[in-house]
C-alpha cells in the first residue's frame, strides 16, 4: 500500500509534469502525450485494481491537468527563448 501512495502522490505526478514539459518542446508532434499518459494510468490502475473504479478517474484528470499545464509552460518558455 505504501508503494501505491508513493506512485500516486510522487512518481506519477512527476512523470505527468515531465512528459508535459517534453511535449511542450514540439507541441505540433507531441500534443497528445499528456492525454496518453493519463489514459495509460487509468487503464493500468483499472486492470491492476478494479475495473471502472471512479476514484482513479480523478487521479487521471489531475495528472492530465498537470501535464497540460507543464506543456503550456514549456511551450511559452520555448517561444520566449526563440524571440530574444
Amino acid at each position: 500500500m505504501a508503494v501505491c501512495f508513493i506512485l500516486f502522490f510522487a512518481v506519477n505526478p512527476i512523470y505527468a509534469i515531465c512528459s508535459g514539459a517534453y511535449a511542450g518542446k514540439d507541441i505540433k508532434i507531441f500534443w497528445t502525450l499528456p492525454i496518453i499518459t493519463a489514459l495509460f494510468f487509468l487503464l493500468g490502475t483499472w486492470l491492476f485494481f478494479s475495473m471502472g473504479e471512479k476514484a482513479f478517474i480523478l487521479y487521471a484528470l489531475v495528472y492530465l491537468l498537470l501535464g497540460i499545464v507543464a506543456e503550456l509552460i514549456s511551450m511559452f518558455v520555448k517561444k520566449k527563448n526563440l524571440r530574444g
